[in-house]
């Protein structure tokens, strides 16, 4: 075993957490729970000790707005581990991933080609960003009566149509966990 797959086995933040969890702390901030001290249905049902692992970024644990502890080395593993330059995690579900991407890459009036069957939070980006989407029509599966994904050949048209376009947004899986499978070998530079 190398040493980048040993680095890999490495789990910084989660060990970070369970230290914090085993010090037992006494929280003054968010979360309401309190680390699980608070006695309620879900905590009988789900068990107290999930709570003691929702803490907010209590000292040791980083910051994931500034990450330059356990996190930054826990993205940086996860980066390495995709072969990307750099890897940022997200929080409150996709919902806060597709916020932060559209707004970070696209600016008013910025086009951005996408499918007509897309998250709210998408719209809601739109808006916020100013951009205009330039949609595609997702297969539909008429023995289901249900949308798809959208076909390579429906992608690469609506980027010939709009040359300007600054980004191409695909949402895998679908809420019928259906995928875009795109095979698209489309080079523009500006």
């Amino acid at each position: 075993m190398n040493d980048e797959t040993n680095k890999q086995e490495q789990t910084p933040y989660l060990s970070a957490l369970i230290d914090y969890v085993k010090g037992n702390p006494t929280p003054f901030d968010v979360p309401g729970h309190k680390l699980g001290g608070m006695d309620n249905d879900l905590s009988r049902y789900i068990s107290k000790e999930i709570f003691a692992y929702d803490a907010n970024a209590p000292i040791g644990l980083d910051n994931l707005y500034n990450a330059k502890g356990v996190l930054k080395e826990a993205q940086d593993l996860a980066a390495q581990a995709c072969k990307a330059e750099r890897c940022f995690f997200s929080v409150n579900g996709t919902t806060g991933g597709i916020l932060t991407v559209i707004l970070a890459c696209l600016y008013s009036k910025d086009k951005i080609i996408l499918p007509r069957n897309i998250h709210k939070s998408v719209v809601n980006a739109l808006i916020v960003s100013g951009a205009i989407p330039i949609f595609v029509k997702p297969d539909i599966d008429e023995d289901l009566g249900i949308a798809c994904g959208m076909k390579s050949e429906d992608v690469i048209a609506a980027m010939d149509e709009n040359p300007t376009a600054k980004a191409v947004f695909v949402i895998n899986p679908t809420y019928f966990v259906l995928i875009s499978i795109l095979a698209m070998n489309y080079l523009v530079l500006p």
